[in-house]
C-alpha cells in the first residue's frame, strides 16, 4: 500500500511540474503574441507594411484557436482580445469592413465577459466602452447608422456609470473618442 502510495504521489508531483512547465511556455507564447501584434505591428505601419501583419495576426489566431482556453486566466484572455482587435484594425484598413466587424464583435464578447466577471475593474469597462465606439466606427463604414448608433449609446451609457472624476486620462480619451463619433 505504501508503495502505491509513494507511486501516486509521485505521479501527482510530475503532473504538477508538467503543468507548470507548459503554463510557462504558454507564457512565453504569450509574449511572442504580443511583440507580434504591437512591436512588429509598429514597425511594419512604419515602413508601409501593415499588409504584412495579415499573415501573422492568421498565424496568432490559429494559435488562439488550437490552444484550451482557461476562462479563469485573465491575462491570456486579455491577449486573445487583443489579438483580434489587430486583426480587425488590419481588416479595416483593407477596406473589409464586415470582417473587421465580426474580429471586433469577438474581442467585445471577451471584454465584455471579463468585464462582467470584475465591474469594479475599470479597464474593463474602459475596453468594453472603448470596443463599442471602434464597433460604432465601423457599422458607420458600412452604412449601418442604426448599429453605429446603439454602440455609442451603450459605450456612452458604460462610461457615464461612473463619475468623471474616477475615469482617469484612458476614460477621458474613450469618453471624448464617444462623443465625436
Amino acid at each position: 500500500a505504501r508503495d502505491a502510495e509513494a507511486k501516486a504521489e509521485a505521479a501527482r508531483e510530475e503532473a504538477v511540474a508538467a503543468q507548470g512547465e507548459a503554463e510557462s511556455a504558454r507564457g512565453e507564447a504569450e509574449k511572442l503574441v504580443t511583440f507580434m501584434l504591437e512591436d512588429l505591428r509598429a514597425k511594419l505601419s512604419d515602413v508601409g507594411k501593415l499588409d504584412l501583419m495579415e499573415a501573422v495576426e492568421s498565424a496568432v489566431q490559429e494559435y488562439y484557436n488550437s490552444a484550451p482556453q482557461n476562462q479563469g486566466d485573465t491575462d491570456s484572455q486579455e491577449q486573445r482580445a487583443k489579438s483580434l482587435e489587430a486583426i480587425s484594425d488590419t481588416y479595416e484598413n483593407q477596406g473589409r469592413i464586415s470582417e473587421a466587424v465580426e474580429a471586433a464583435e469577438q474581442s467585445l464578447a471577451i471584454w465584455r465577459s471579463l468585464f462582467e466577471r470584475s465591474p469594479g475593474e475599470n479597464r474593463y469597462r474602459w475596453n468594453v466602452a472603448n470596443k463599442h465606439r471602434w464597433l460604432a466606427w465601423l457599422k458607420e463604414q458600412g452604412g449601418d447608422l442604426d448599429a453605429s448608433n446603439q454602440h455609442i449609446d451603450t459605450g456612452l451609457d458604460l462610461i457615464s456609470a461612473v463619475p468623471l472624476s474616477s475615469l482617469g486620462p484612458e476614460g477621458i480619451s474613450v469618453l471624448t473618442e464617444l462623443q465625436r463619433v
